[in-house]
């Protein structure tokens, strides 16, 4: 192989490796009246929903948990409890970076600390959550 060719290979080989796949989430009024709904109406929704439906979810409880927007749900520490579990759970790596980002809203936890996995294991420090 010649020089040429090996710095083709390099940059191929560098470019797949960090070839990550992205899709849009949003949400909508939809996604705001079923978190307003409360935690168990939440919850049956999810468990039933696509992938992409719960990482829509997801992203729409960001507006409910950051204190920028100025708004709250009353069921939060039930829900970073659930999370947590769902982190260990059969769900998509997706939702479960997704989850994991949810939780670092919670001052009580040190979720920043972990991470999931290519093959959607939870990597934490003991104690981190």
């Amino acid at each position: 192989m010649g020089k040429f060719s090996s710095l083709v290979f390099l940059i191929m080989f560098s470019l797949s490796c960090f070839s990550t796949e992205y899709q849009k989430v949003t949400y909508d009024k939809s996604h705001i009246k079923i978190v307003e709904s409360g935690f168990k109406s939440f919850k049956l929704v999810f468990q039933n929903a696509s992938d992409s439906e719960k990482n829509s979810l997801l992203f729409c409880l960001e507006r409910f948990v950051d204190p920028y927007y100025s708004n709250s749900i009353t069921y939060e520490k039930e829900l970073y409890d659930w999370l947590v579990k769902m982190l260990n759970s059969k769900e998509s790596v997706a939702v479960k970076e997704n989850s994991l980002d949810l939780l670092t809203w919670d001052s009580n936890r040190r979720a920043i600390e972990c991470e999931i996995s290519k093959d959607g294991k939870l990597l934490c420090p003991k104690g981190a959550i």
